[in-house]
């Protein structure tokens, strides 16, 4: 109901929008990578198709993996600067594209390391998940790196790993004191802390901050808020967020032709589609989070509690990622990567209600043939 809400919002979004071009541009972003989900839970019926969909998936990732290694061993890294580092892109055009699979590879592994019981397969799905994590750490993208931390953390939590949890906080704070590189990709957090609670604000270096984000989310925001009333209800229509960040400060307002993206998903839906698209999309993403726990609270095994804490944390933090930087709504093939896999908790609940069903008929029969016989 949901989504089929949101797509009315949407259609209703496609016929304000900016123009024909980037209508039909950003209806299939915020559309295709939703109807993917939807086609998932309705399809997949069989007993067992949620644990071969993440097979598949991880599989998968072994081209993307073996494309990295060849570009780095191709030292393409010399060949890319940005912001004080060199970068690698792997076989993808942009940098947060790389960053973002790599992430969701590296979530697969860490799943599957855990799930699988044979040696030989944990030994290679460690090193899937280590290839992945590197590649994802040489892409250098802050957001992305903050969210597989969230990811991890949340994953072995919800899991019952409360030890391994508490281990892993405690590693990561010793790597983040003990790396000076990662020191200063971060440091814009304690200067946006500073910088807020300092008595006279410097405006302007409060706006550079996260290459740019800052003042790019508080002037677009301030200038969807000056909209009539109409607008800011129902978004402004699709491409019209380009019109709010196109005059705001930004460290990217050089580039593509003054057409500056919000770089926050959950702006780029509210600008264009408003307040109650934004609801529906984050209640969505809340049901995949009420799925993954009811599949810990009903888990018959042990896999299903890892599926359950799979869904519940990969969500979390592809809601962060959105709310940092482009995400599921902007890049379409990151998009339909995490729907499918959040509907596999779905695809899950169903097979374990229906068992419960079958069960619960077989009892039924049974006591009503006792009943005859007696």
């Amino acid at each position: 109901h949901l989504f089929l809400a949101f797509s009315l919002i949407l259609i209703l979004g496609s016929i304000r929008a900016l123009n024909p071009q980037i209508m039909i541009d950003e209806f299939f972003r915020l559309y295709s990578p939703l109807l993917m989900f939807f086609l998932a839970t309705s399809l997949m019926n069989r007993r067992g198709d949620a644990e071969r969909i993440l097979l598949l998936f991880a599989i998968s990732g072994i081209v993307p993996l073996l494309c990295s290694a060849y570009h780095l061993a191709d030292c393409q890294m010399n060949e890319i600067y940005l912001n004080g580092s060199n970068r690698l892109l792997g076989g993808y055009q942009n940098l947060r594209n790389h960053a973002l699979m790599m992430l969701i590879f590296s979530c697969c592994g860490v799943y599957f390391f855990f799930r699988l019981e044979r040696k030989r397969y944990k030994l290679f799905t460690a090193l899937y998940t280590f290839l992945s994590l590197y590649f994802l750490y040489l892409t250098f993208t802050r957001a992305t790196l903050i969210v597989f931390g969230i990811f991890l953390v949340t994953y072995l939590y919800m899991s019952g790993r409360r030890l391994l949890t508490a281990t892993c906080l405690i590693g990561v704070t010793c790597i983040i004191f003990l790396s000076p590189s990662l020191q200063s990709r971060f440091y814009d957090f304690v200067r946006l802390f500073s910088l807020i609670t300092a008595t006279n604000q410097d405006l302007k270096a409060l706006s550079s901050l996260g290459s740019g984000r800052y003042g790019l989310w508080s002037s677009s925001l301030f200038a969807y808020l000056q909209s009539p009333f109409y607008d800011i209800v129902l978004g402004l229509g699709l491409g019209h967020h380009w019109v709010l960040t196109r005059g705001a400060y930004s460290g990217f307002i050089l580039i593509k032709g003054g057409f500056v993206d919000t770089h926050n998903d959950m702006l780029r839906i509210l600008y264009q589609l408003g307040p109650i698209a934004l609801g529906l999309f984050l209640g969505i993403a809340y049901q995949c989070i009420q799925a993954g726990r009811w599949l810990i609270q009903n888990a018959k095994n042990f896999w299903h509690r890892e599926l359950g804490a799979l869904v519940i944390s990969l969500t979390l933090c592809i809601l962060m990622n959105n709310a940092l930087s482009n995400g599921i709504n902007s890049r379409t093939t990151f998009g339909w990567s995490f729907w499918i896999i959040a509907a596999t908790g779905f695809i899950m609940k169903r097979e374990l209600l229906n068992r419960q069903l079958r069960s619960a008929t077989r009892n039924m029969e049974s006591s009503e043939d006792m009943a005859q016989s007696s």
